[in-house]
């Protein structure tokens, strides 16, 4: 049979738990990187293709970056996770306006 105060004891473990994750909680993270500057901010990449799968949101929308050789909207990239048609029949209503 343990007595108190061993570290057997289930009380002690329990206070020793708690310290741990509560001092765990305490801890200072590293955060975001803020590029020198506090509050929202934008990043972008300008050098990136805008018809190229998954790069979608590496550029603003709208923006003159995204437009095709025609002067229509580069919308080849646009993300569709769920495969839903509305957004496959949208792309040809907005190249028509």
């Amino acid at each position: 049979m343990a007595r108190a105060g061993q570290s057997g004891d289930p009380p002690a473990m329990r206070v020793a738990v708690l310290v741990l994750l509560c001092s765990c909680a305490c801890a200072k993270s590293p955060g975001p990187t803020s590029f020198g500057r506090s509050g929202t901010q934008a990043a972008f990449d300008l050098d990136s293709d805008p018809a190229q799968v998954g790069l979608f949101w590496e550029l603003p929308y709208p923006s003159d970056l995204r437009l095709t050789a025609e002067g229509a909207p580069q919308l080849a990239a646009f993300p569709n996770p769920r495969g839903l048609p509305l957004v496959y029949e949208f792309p040809p209503d907005v190249r028509a306006a």
